[in-house]
């Protein structure tokens, strides 16, 4: 799985913090821009479809989820992107919970709330979370061709449930453009930790090769070929001594010239040299 070159990744992330940054900074209750943004989505024939598609990034419906995705991943792709989307996910919702806390931004007039909401404005959960799920199922879940088309669906469905906080008057604006960019870097950072693992793991090919050379359970086979080497020949020559034999006729061919042929009478052979060497049955 190759997501983006580390150049690229830099520069992406470091772009989405920045305006993470940002949003922090020119945000919030004193903000006249996040004022006159939240004014302009009070349109209250989206009010309906707005609750409803909220749910989508609601904690007790994306929990659910993520189990089962994470399940399902693991036992039908790759064990290690099983775990990678639900450590991606609650660690995700983690971060967004720790930096309310840190922050402590106060959300809009509770009067204009059409929602129960009980934690800090910034950033936006419901934003940071569904992105960083649905970001992460496409990422880690599709390959090829179908992945681009898994990250387009993620993105506006992670979209279209942080515009329904302004619609609904719990979040200000910038509360979540701050749970995009913060979820969308966060999941790439992660999940490009994945990619490089999975690049990084050796081939089956060369594992099973190393297994085989260094398998302690094939035949030992020095003592057959000492043996070989020890035995007597039917001309009296043992198997170790076949080189020095090979060596001792190139001797002679050089001594006797090219086409030579050199004759033993029976006066110089030793005594038993035609007959093989057997060992004693008796």
């Amino acid at each position: 799985m190759i997501l983006l070159s580390n150049r690229k990744l830099l520069s992406t992330v470091a772009a989405l913090l920045l305006l993470w940054v940002a949003m922090l900074l020119i945000g919030g209750p004193g903000s006249p821009a996040d004022a006159a943004v939240l004014r302009a989505f009070n349109w209250p024939a989206l009010f309906p479809a707005a609750r409803m598609l909220t749910r989508l990034g609601d904690w007790n419906m994306l929990l659910p989820l993520t189990f089962a995705a994470s399940l399902l991943l693991a036992w039908g792709k790759s064990v290690r992107r099983g775990a990678a989307l639900f450590a991606i996910s609650i660690s995700g919702r983690l971060l967004v919970e720790l930096l309310k806390y840190e922050f402590d931004r106060a959300r809009p007039d509770p009067h204009g709330h059409l929602v129960a909401a009980h934690s800090m404005a910034f950033p936006s959960g419901h934003a940071a979370y569904s992105m960083t799920f649905w970001l992460a199922l496409a990422l880690l879940a599709f390959d090829g061709a179908g992945r681009r088309r898994a990250i387009l669906f993620a993105l506006l469905l992670a979209f279209a449930v942080g515009l329904t906080r302004p619609i609904l008057g719990v979040h200000w604006p910038s509360d979540v453009i701050g749970g995009w960019s913060l979820g969308a870097a966060w999941t790439l950072l992660l999940v490009q930790l994945v990619a490089a693992g999975e690049r990084e793991r050796p081939s089956a090919i060369v594992g099973t090769e190393e297994i085989d050379m260094t398998n302690r359970d094939r035949p030992d086979d020095s003592e057959l070929i000492e043996s070989m080497e020890d035995a007597p020949s039917h001309s009296g020559t043992s198997g170790g001594n076949i080189q020095r034999d090979v060596a001792s006729q190139a001797e002679t061919d050089d001594e006797v010239g090219d086409g030579g042929i050199t004759r033993v009478t029976g006066e110089d052979k030793p005594a038993g040299g035609d007959e093989p060497t057997l060992p004693n049955r008796n």
